[in-house]
């Protein structure tokens, strides 16, 4: 979806498919990129928070490998960008 430059609009889609099916790992995943490539990095990692809240107190499991690889690296820039580099 991405690809297409539609990054606001995809994200929008996003936030209501979560809204309609919370427990969807794609959704979040894709968020957080969608948001991580409008430079939101914020709220890329307070999106993976919440995917974080809602697959423990509603599903009792961890996430997945992927998810959790991803949230790193968004971390990661993120923290680079606030430090300057």
């Amino acid at each position: 979806m991405l690809e297409r430059g539609e990054g606001s609009q995809t994200v929008l889609l996003l936030e209501r498919a979560l809204e309609v099916e919370p427990g969807v790992e794609n959704f979040y995943r894709e968020l957080m990129i969608g948001y991580a490539a409008l430079g939101r990095g914020t709220e890329a990692l307070a999106t993976y928070a919440r995917y974080l809240d809602t697959l423990v107190r509603d599903y009792g499991v961890k996430p997945s490998q992927e998810i959790e690889t991803l949230y790193r690296d968004i971390k990661d820039s993120h923290s680079s960008k606030l430090e300057g580099g």
